[in-house]
């Protein structure tokens, strides 16, 4: 009747490709969103963590809450 169009369905090997990037950006979203949130909670007792790398984060944390 010509209702629907066909789709072009991705192969199986190009979604393999994208999976792994995909997750990873998703893995870097949330960490992103656990690391603002912490800085958010500390902010609320008057501690702020300042510029840090991913390496350090975890230590200043510590360094504050240990306070």
């Amino acid at each position: 009747m010509g209702w629907f169009r066909p789709v072009r369905a991705k192969s199986i090997g190009s979604q393999e490709m994208r999976a792994l990037p995909v997750a990873r950006k998703q893995l870097l979203e949330r960490l992103m969103d656990v690391e603002l949130n912490i800085r958010g909670i500390l902010r609320g007792f008057d501690l702020k963590v300042s510029q840090v790398t991913r390496k350090t984060f975890e230590a200043r944390i510590r360094e504050l809450a240990t306070g």
